[in-house]
């Protein structure tokens, strides 16, 4: 019976909180639905003999009401059998309304610069490292980029987002600026053994007629990733100068850190990371509070718990790790190893949530918990990601598009010049050059093969569709859009059945942990004009 089921509702799924209620979940319209004991045997009972009555929508046993009941979801695009006709918009297969919004409509988010694909570590998780091993892929090199073509790409990057912000109506402008400010990040390798670069560069930035566009210069914004082992009091008192974002890539105490991030000689960094946070802090407190973002990864073999009671001891009034910005970030297996972690492999979040709240604490208090336990927080950002993609009316639009801009959304220059869609591909299909800018032909290939990879029976018929994160960049390997891994496909079906019962469990229990998430996690994707209309629309819809 479940085996017919899924072959005739392949994307429709059924969710069970806690044994009791149960939610229908529905890819093609793209929402949930609550329904009633009844309901749900109904709902079975439809699914299990669809097709069997003679063509019938509904077995001649159905009473009236009950057919009247599968007759009102499927007006409303819910409970329909089959997979999607097309995964794509047919506008955008056919590339018109796809071309029309990539010309008109794109919003530049952020402008890369790889510095250099040097760095003075070999992480052992590092995808660089293991394809250096391995002798194949992208790898560390010794290559620099030029000044003269990160120059160029600045340059590109300020006319194409003036372009669209111009098109903005002139009383949006100031939440425009505050939801999508243009950003240029500095990236590596390690960036920093770049730093005499970074000056002229940002000098550079600032010096660009914004103003003449009505952009504050100072609304621009700077990041650098860094694995800060060559930080000092003078790049410190630089970032401080120019605003930056300072991303640091730390794991945790020493002895667990240096498990995974060991320099070339393979002596752990812990310790000189250590020392550099403690840097910063003498220089700049503030800057430490509300400028540095530290990234940690949830790597197997490391105690998470002594991780977290680490982290909680460099708290900084009140701020876990003693930064306002922390992400715990999912570890990614680049070796054939497949390690697994078993203690996020264990972790139950509904376990965790019910002992919080038997703390008694205030919810400001909870808030502040949940900040701090890496678990949690980890946990609860891949759950608010479920949330984000879910609508609460039924989708009219069966078809969606699961990629960015390329070339526009983000766009990355390397050391050689060549442009990228973003850090996350293998760098093995440019879509242009820095002097000669976007090939337009390049990037509409790139599209097709995409659009034929994710077409294919298989994604049209995944009920996890609208949750996917194979997106075009995630595809790019060896110079090709290549076919999703089924087994990959597997696994991120598994995690986000697991992600989204924890969702319903929290809606269903402690719905105000929905709110604290908004709270912790959100941000403004307004990958195009529309979409930031669109949120424009929305708050004056709910203003008083």
């Amino acid at each position: 019976m479940e085996k017919q089921k899924a072959n005739k509702f392949p994307l429709v799924k059924l969710f069970t909180v806690d044994g009791a209620s149960c939610y229908l979940y529905d890819g093609r319209a793209n929402m949930f639905l609550s329904l009633s004991e009844t309901e749900k045997n109904l709902v079975c009972e439809y699914m299990a003999s669809y097709g069997t009555s003679e063509g019938e929508p509904c077995p001649a046993s159905f009473p009236s009401g009950a057919a009247a009941f599968i007759a009102r979801l499927n007006g409303n695009g819910i409970l329909l059998p089959g997979p999607l006709e097309a995964r794509t918009p047919s506008g955008m297969r056919g590339e018109e309304q796809l071309w029309q919004q990539w010309e008109e409509e794109a919003i530049p988010k952020k402008l890369t610069l790889e510095m250099t694909n040097t760095c003075n570590l070999r992480c052992r998780y590092c995808p660089y490292t293991i394809n250096e091993q391995r002798g194949q892929g992208k790898m560390h090199a010794s290559h620099h980029l030029k000044e003269e073509d990160a120059r160029k790409a600045i340059s590109d990057y300020f006319h194409e987002y003036t372009r669209i912000f111009r098109k903005v109506e002139p009383e949006h402008r100031t939440l425009f600026l505050k939801r999508n400010p243009p950003a240029v990040s500095f990236y590596g390798g390690e960036a920093l053994l770049r730093f005499s670069l970074l000056e002229p560069l940002v000098k550079y930035v600032l010096s660009l007629p914004w103003k003449e566009h009505h952009i504050p210069a100072e609304k621009v914004v700077f990041h650098i990733t860094t694995n800060a082992t060559l930080l000092t009091r003078e790049m410190v008192e630089f970032f401080i100068r120019y605003h930056f974002t300072l991303a640091i890539s730390f794991d945790g105490p020493p002895e667990e850190n240096d498990k995974y991030r060991v320099f070339k000689n393979g002596q752990g960094t812990g310790t000189v990371v250590e020392r550099a946070l403690d840097m910063i802090r003498e220089v700049s407190e503030e800057y430490l509070l509300n400028h540095v973002h530290i990234q940690a990864v949830l790597a197997p073999e490391y105690d998470h718990d002594k991780v977290g009671r680490y982290f909680e001891g460099r708290s900084l009034n009140g701020c876990y790790g003693g930064v306002r910005q922390f992400s715990y970030l999912e570890f990614s297996d680049y070796s054939e190893s497949k390690k697994t972690d078993k203690q996020l492999a264990q972790f139950n979040i509904r376990e965790r949530i019910k002992e919080l709240y038997e703390k008694g604490l205030s919810p400001e208090e909870r808030y502040q918990y949940i900040l701090r336990d890496p678990l949690i927080s980890a946990w609860l950002r891949y759950v608010y990601a479920i949330l984000t993609k879910v609508g609460d009316a039924p989708s009219h639009k069966a078809r969606y598009f699961n990629s960015c801009y390329i070339g526009r959304t983000n766009l990355l220059l390397d050391t050689y010049g060549n442009l990228h869609l973003c850090e996350r591909s293998d760098f093995s299909m440019p879509v242009g050059e820095v002097n000669s800018g976007i090939n337009r032909t390049a990037v509409r290939q790139m599209y097709r093969d995409f659009f034929e990879k994710t077409d294919s029976p298989s994604c049209r018929s995944c009920w996890a569709g609208r949750f996917c994160t194979l997106c075009t960049a995630a595809l790019i390997k060896n110079g090709a859009v290549q076919e999703p891994d089924r087994s990959i496909c597997r696994s991120l079906r598994h995690a986000q059945e697991k992600q989204i019962e924890d969702l319903l469990y929290i809606k269903e229990y402690y719905p105000e942990i929905l709110e604290q998430m908004e709270r912790m996690y959100f941000q403004a994707n307004d990958i195009t004009l529309g979409a930031f209309h669109a949120y424009v629309k929305e708050q004056q819809d709910v203003a008083p």
